[in-house]
């Protein structure tokens, strides 16, 4: 469009075989056929202020079939599935800036992953359901550069809510975590930096997942597996490049 800014579109298809994991379960080995995808994506750049801040957003849609999916036939036991068709779509955008002492960046992934055919059983369908796990996000990171080869930075992550279920009866609240890095080249080759992750000690789920089928008893205590993120932790680092140079 200009030397400032740009248009694109990409249209492809690809498939995913089925991972050896997914193969070799606890039983029998299942019969999953590779799946395939369609993918369709427009997307803009451009940047601002000599190039100073630069905006990158794209918007997509993945139509899918034969999506391989973990099901759960019982409490704690689950298998690999063909999930029919899928469609995920979404708008992912970045946002960058950069100014001498001060940097920035602003992540925003809006997302809408969903079922179009997905039937376990005679009772059991799941089409037209919002497929688990596919939270919407943000995350923001502010930097500043105190002296040369010196920068320190705060970043904030937002993990949405989203369901633990394909029935989309359970659901996980979600979580906003806090983190800071720093880091200093002292002489060429040499770095020291300090991370540290969950300032708040925010107790969350790096992933809740939930056997719960949508029918009859729902029971938390044995059908809810929450994968437990790490608590507050701090880093210390040294790092050489044997290079010489970052």
């Amino acid at each position: 469009v200009s030397e400032q800014s740009s248009v694109y579109t990409n249209i492809s298809q690809g498939f995913t075989p089925p991972e050896v994991s997914q193969l070799y379960g606890r039983s029998a080995i299942p019969d999953l056929r590779p799946a395939t995808y369609n993918n369709y994506e427009v997307g803009l750049r451009m940047a601002f202020f000599e190039r100073a801040l630069k905006l990158d957003a794209a918007l997509y849609r993945l139509d899918g079939k034969d999506t391989i999916v973990s099901h759960s036939t019982a409490v704690g036991v689950s298998e690999n599935r063909n999930a029919g068709k899928t469609r995920g779509e979404g708008l992912e955008m970045g946002l960058a800036w950069d100014d001498d002492a001060f940097d920035g960046r602003l992540g925003i992934s809006i997302a809408n992953h969903r079922y179009l055919q997905y039937q376990t059983s005679a009772t059991l369908d799941f089409s037209g359901k919002k497929m688990p796990s596919a939270p919407n996000t943000v995350s923001m990171e502010i930097g500043y550069k105190p002296i040369q080869d010196a920068r320190v930075a705060l970043e904030m992550v937002k993990v949405g809510s989203y369901w633990m279920n394909d029935a989309n009866t359970v659901s996980y609240g979600g979580h906003t975590l806090l983190n800071m890095r720093g880091n200093y080249q002292f002489t060429p080759g040499w770095e020291v930096w300090l991370q540290g992750r969950n300032l708040t000690n925010k107790l969350h789920a790096n992933l809740a997942r939930s056997s719960y089928s949508g029918t009859g008893a729902y029971n938390p205590n044995t059908q809810d597996q929450y994968t437990s993120g790490a608590p507050r932790s701090m880093m210390v680092g040294l790092t050489h490049n044997f290079g010489g140079k970052k």
